[in-house]
């Protein structure tokens, strides 16, 4: 089963004292068994036909070269007889455990977000109640000048005040905010479009944005909106 696609961290000096050490062929299908390591997310078939045909080489040349391989340390045999490479293992373990970490942060976050969404629907309504009350009490008291209907008056007066549609006002108050929207592929992709920014002051400057540039009109579709937007407004800044 291929694994979706994901980031993979690299280490440039490790790689040049590895590579120092191989032949020029043994590097290419090296770094094809890493990649086909990867998509299988896995160790792989130690099919030399497979892996020669990916690096324009005959079976038998690569067969050759995986034994060249695993002589040298650098590939190994598991024991159902597939080929594994120890660095490999321990970038997927990482992988796991950052796919994991964003996940508890993201069902947190999405917690946080409803907690807060609730209170503020429940302040709001109890704000809308008091204001009924009020202009309940102030009807009893007086009734407006010239006119003959003054609840009219009074509902007239409190639609400026909340607007034709409540739950329009609602949102009105509570703002645009991009974090409610975002898968985590779409947090990830953020993040490797703005390396080394911090993206709550992003997500701050973008919602403003939102607010200013679009009236508040959000964008159809924010998980690739946003991080678009994030290499664009970083492009050639350096982080704050």
């Amino acid at each position: 089963m291929t694994s979706k696609t994901f980031r993979i961290d690299w280490y440039p000096h490790a790689a040049f004292v590895d590579f120092s050490e191989l032949e020029v062929e043994e590097i290419g299908v090296l770094m094809q068994i890493i990649n086909l390591f990867y998509i299988k997310n896995g160790p792989i078939d130690n099919d030399a036909k497979h892996i020669g045909k990916s690096c324009n080489i005959g079976g038998k040349r690569c067969a050759g070269i995986i034994s060249s391989l695993i002589n040298k340390g650098v590939i190994s045999f598991v024991e159902d007889g597939k080929i594994s490479q120890n660095r490999c293992l321990l970038e997927l373990e990482t992988i796991r455990k950052r796919r994991l970490k964003y996940s508890k942060n993201g069902e947190i976050g999405a917690e946080k977000r409803w907690g807060n969404e609730q209170n503020q629907e429940l302040g709001n309504d109890q704000a809308i109640l008091d204001v009924m009350a009020n202009t309940s009490t102030d009807k009893s008291r007086s009734k407006p000048t010239g006119t003959t209907d003054g609840v009219a008056h009074q509902e007239g007066g409190m639609l400026n005040r909340f607007g034709t549609n409540r739950n329009t006002s609602l949102n009105r108050c509570a703002g645009y905010n991009i974090d409610h929207h975002l898968s985590e592929k779409a947090r990830e992709q953020a993040r490797e479009s703005a390396a080394g920014w911090c993206q709550q002051n992003l997500m701050r400057v973008y919602n403003k944005w939102i607010e200013e540039k679009h009236n508040g009109t959000p964008p159809k579709r924010p998980n690739a909106a946003y991080p678009a937007w994030c290499g664009s407004y970083t492009k050639g800044k350096p982080p704050p």
